[in-house]
């Protein structure tokens, strides 16, 4: 079996934490972004929220996908049939009703809290985790709505009950949404499902999350013409397996990696003037167009998202992906949307954050970096999440 029972310290942290969500003065409400619910996309939904619910109250990174894990198993194997909203004819699609859905889900987290605290059910987590420490940041800033989304899984095999892997696996990403969170919220809820059903994770990880990204676009595409959504999202997503480092992405979101103390750029964003994507563009009868930027038939500044369904397949959901081998020497990555890529050069950003490392402030630098782009002039939403490379934390998790 690839999985072990905690440690008595982080078992003993764990039973804290859960007495700590049970008491009187916390109040267990998770949050669910949709009015209604397919039942594909229930799991991806349910760890979510989950997810959401357990960062905002500072859960143990060691405990949280174990926690996921149990709370999510206990909820669908329950009868949901009660929670039905409606069928939809064309596919034959069922759908829930997210709020009565959320409500019974609070219940179902007390109830393993109270079977954990009972010794009922055990603890468990996975063999070979690496939990990486993280400092993630997001602000508004001046636009009037926000529209990022940024996941950190640093522990998928506890997380699926992934029983025979013989690897670590951690997840990480940010999507930066246009004309709306649909999309952002969307890929945030249900790459990672697509990821874990790709046959080819384990061996062929650039394979897997070039699936993954394009059927998590024509997923969210059929979702647009049931619920008539037109908005979209970028992508730049990590998956890190031991030492192999696999990155996809679509659109101007970035990923750099500090290696031996400098700045690594990974890839190339996705942006309407780059020469092939031009040419993509226009071989497939749509224009670039320079209006206040450079534009996609004059409307979009990125070339390649997942949604926007009105203007596909000039927008594409092809990501490109690229692998490295992890050396031993590369300290940090640094996700980012253009909100600070715009604003912030590269190796600025990895300069402040070596400053911060020697300052020993880790959990502030993805706060710093927002705040330095926000200086220099960024008006639109931002998000930075940093994931450190050289330092692995199992008892606590850093969090800004």
């Amino acid at each position: 079996m690839s999985f072990v029972k905690l440690i008595d310290n982080e078992h003993n942290q764990s039973i804290k934490f859960i007495e700590s969500l049970l008491s009187h003065e916390q109040e267990i409400r998770l949050k669910s972004f949709c009015f209604s619910l397919t039942k594909e996309e229930l799991e991806g939904e349910i760890i979510d929220m989950l997810k959401r619910f357990l960062d905002e109250k500072c859960c143990p990174m060691f405990l949280s996908a174990s926690l996921i894990n149990l709370i999510k198993v206990r909820f669908l194997t329950e009868d949901l049939s009660g929670f039905a909203l409606r069928q939809i004819c064309e596919g034959d699609i069922l759908e829930y009703d997210a709020a009565k859905l959320t409500s019974r889900l609070n219940e179902v987290v007390k109830n393993v809290s109270n079977d954990i605290l009972l010794k009922r059910i055990q603890l468990y987590r996975h063999q070979h985790v690496r939990h990486y420490l993280i400092s993630d940041f997001s602000i508004k800033n001046m636009r009037r709505n926000m529209e990022d989304r940024h996941i950190a899984f640093t522990d998928i095999n506890t997380l699926f009950g992934l029983d025979e892997i013989d690897c670590s696996q951690s997840l990480f990403a940010v999507f930066d949404g246009h004309g709306g969170i649909d999309a952002s919220n969307y890929a945030a809820s249900h790459l990672l499902m697509k990821l874990k059903s790709s046959k080819f994770l384990l061996n062929n990880p650039s394979m897997a999350l070039k699936e993954a990204v394009m059927q998590t676009d024509a997923d969210f595409l059929s979702k647009c013409k049931r619920e008539k959504l037109r908005c979209g999202s970028t992508a730049v997503v990590v998956l890190i397996q031991d030492q192999n480092l696999t990155v996809a992405w679509l659109g101007d979101s970035q990923v750099v990696l500090c290696k031996g103390g400098n700045a690594v750029q990974l890839m190339d964003p996705h942006r309407p003037d780059r020469e092939d994507e031009r040419q993509r563009i226009e071989t497939l009868g749509g224009c670039v167009v320079y209006f206040n930027g450079w534009r996609v038939n004059g409307q979009l500044s990125v070339s390649r998202a997942i949604g926007d369904c009105d203007q596909k397949p000039f927008i594409s959901s092809e990501p490109d992906v690229e692998e490295y081998e992890l050396e031993g020497d590369e300290e940090f990555l640094i996700l980012a949307c253009d909100g600070l890529w715009d604003n912030v050069e590269p190796v600025e950003a990895v300069q402040l954050v070596n400053v911060c490392i020697k300052n020993g402030s880790r959990s502030s630098a993805a706060e710093q970096l927002v705040m330095l782009a926000k200086k220099n002039k960024s008006e639109d939403n931002i998000t930075v999440l940093i994931v450190y490379l050289d330092v692995q934390e199992i008892s606590s998790k850093i969090h800004s």
